[in-house]
C-alpha cells in the first residue's frame, strides 16, 4: 500500500465508526446531488443542451462537496500499488 492507503486503512481500523460515518454521508452528497441533477435535467429537457450542461454541473457539485466536507468514498480507498 502506498502512503494514503496506509492513512486510510489505518484510520478504518482505529475508529470505524468515524470511518463509516463519513462514508454514508458522502454517499448521502451524492445521493443529494444525483437527485438535483436529474430534476434539474428534466425541468429543462425541452433544450438538451442546457439540460446536459446543468446535470454534468450538478453532479460535480456534489462531488466536490465531497471533497470539501471530508467524505470517504469507497473509490477514493482503492489506491493501492
Amino acid at each position: 500500500l502506498n502512503d494514503l492507503g496506509l492513512i486510510k486503512r489505518t484510520l478504518a481500523k482505529r475508529d470505524p465508526l468515524r470511518f463509516f460515518t463519513r462514508a454514508w454521508i458522502a454517499g448521502a452528497h451524492l445521493g443529494t446531488a444525483v437527485i438535483l441533477s436529474y430534476t434539474l435535467a428534466a425541468l429543462f429537457q425541452n433544450n438538451p443542451a442546457v439540460a446536459k450542461s446543468l446535470f454534468a454541473g450538478t453532479f460535480g457539485t456534489g462531488l466536490a462537496a465531497i471533497v470539501f466536507l471530508g467524505g470517504e468514498l469507497f473509490t477514493g480507498n482503492c489506491i493501492c500499488t
